[in-house]
């Protein structure tokens, strides 16, 4: 074999070596956190999404404020339209071109590979006189419907949300979107229980069935077609409980009490590599909802302690917490917008989910469902026991490690045939 051939070949094993490596993503124990790198642009109320192994963190409100009798949650007029991307493997950010309409909790959806940004809310400060002091902040409910496209880094405008409004739960299902429930800053404090679909394929909107209660938040998952969501129990004191639509059927049942509250941010892992599980986060709270049994536990607690309104990205079953506010809440509430990126590790993360018969949730015709229990215990318990703990994930790490004991092989091995080829040569 001559030498340059053997040349060739061995530069192709070792860019092959090289890619294994890159495409790993560092993960670490089931159950674990880890900090990464933290976007450019502090934010809260932001929409995130996942597109061909890469996250983009979309809008969200940079305002910061400080005042008593505050939850720490309130909205501020200084709503951004910042887009970045975030490497998992590289653990980077980029900027990239920003959303046409500058906004705050939109609904986002990931069709074909773009990113569909709908609804939300914006604001002023409006001077309204006849003193310097004379000022009011001013909000407006956004009907837009803005799509990304990560390939060409443009942005497009699609047929507006009939309802405009904020604060929507989103989610697609067969390459539909659903937005769900949501606020209206024109009838201040009014939650909607609307269903309003769109078809990217047709960019038109059509009406399905309400939900039977209203949807105050967000906080949404996807597993196994259908859709989780939190509504409102006029019932059982506006408590929170888990509305399941069935796009198949437009039908819906009402499942669960929840001991999460409306600032919360959902995130599913979907049993490819960690059990089919809802991960609800809310302030350090990890609280974990099977869907296939109705029962809660809890995970481990985050690392910051006070961070309201994130949002979580999922990217092969591994969470990241992207965002938020933080400060002190209380008599005196001090809130900052935050540029923190953690990584959530789930339960049972390296094995995959065992099917187990769903249960039977209370048909949503009935007019006083009776809500299950919350657990005896809601605080987070970092030591929760893993569900199915499986082997350990392999870390980008650990790759790197055996690529270069590779390398180092096949460096050896070049050594020794250049040096018996030039022996050859005398």
């Amino acid at each position: 074999m001559g030498k340059s051939v053997t040349l060739l070949i061995v530069l192709a094993f070792l860019a092959a070596l090289c890619a294994a490596a890159y495409g790993s993503v560092s993960t670490s124990s089931p159950n674990t956190w880890v900090s990464k790198a933290s976007m450019n642009v502090a934010r809260a109320y932001l929409g995130v999404a996942v597109v061909n192994g890469k996250i983009y963190a979309i809008g969200g409100d940079e305002g910061s404020e400080i005042g008593n009798c505050m939850t720490g949650t309130s909205m501020t007029y200084l709503v951004v339209n910042a887009t970045e991307e975030y490497d998992p493997v590289l653990d980077t950010w980029v900027s990239k071109v920003p959303m046409p309409t500058a906004r705050a909790l939109f609904g986002t959806a990931v069709f074909q590979g773009r990113v569909y940004c709908i609804g939300g809310y914006n604001g002023a400060a409006v001077f309204y006189g006849p003193e310097s002091w004379n000022w009011k902040t001013e909000y407006y409910d956004v009907g837009a419907n803005e799509v990304y496209d990560p390939v060409t880094d443009t942005w497009q405008t699609m047929a507006s949300l009939p309802t405009p409004r904020f604060s929507v739960a989103t989610n697609i299902v067969d390459g539909k979107i659903y937005v769900i429930g949501g606020h209206t800053m024109t009838d201040l404090g009014r939650t909607f229980n609307l269903n309003e679909v769109y078809d990217p394929a047709t960019d038109t909107w059509t009406t399905k069935a309400p939900a039977p209660y209203n949807v105050p938040s967000p906080a949404s998952a996807v597993i196994d077609g259908k859709i989780y969501v939190l509504g409102e129990d006029p019932n059982a004191d506006w408590r929170n409980v888990i509305l399941i639509y069935d796009p198949a059927t437009d039908s819906w049942s009402i499942g669960d009490a929840t001991p999460v509250g409306h600032a919360a941010t959902a995130a599913a892992t979907v049993g490819v590599k960690a059990p089919k599980r809802i991960y609800f986060f809310d302030e350090n709270r990890t609280d974990i909802y099977n869907p296939a049994t109705g029962t809660w536990t809890t995970g481990a607690a985050a690392p910051t302690t006070n961070r309201l309104i994130a949002k979580a990205a999922v990217l092969d079953d591994v969470i990241y917490l992207i965002g938020g506010r933080t400060g002190q809440w209380g008599y005196m509430t001090f809130m900052y917008p935050s540029t923190l990126n953690e990584q959530y590790t789930p339960i049972g993360y390296g094995t995959p989910d065992t099917p187990t018969p769903s249960p039977s949730p209370t048909p949503s015709s009935d007019p006083k469902p009776t809500p299950s229990a919350p657990p005896a215990s809601s605080s987070p318990s970092p030591e929760a026991t893993p569900l199915n703990t499986g082997p350990e994930p392999v870390s980008a790490s650990s790759v790197m490690v055996a690529s270069g004991a590779s390398v180092a092989a096949v460096g050896i091995c070049l050594f020794l045939y250049f040096r018996g080829y030039k022996l050859k040569r005398r």
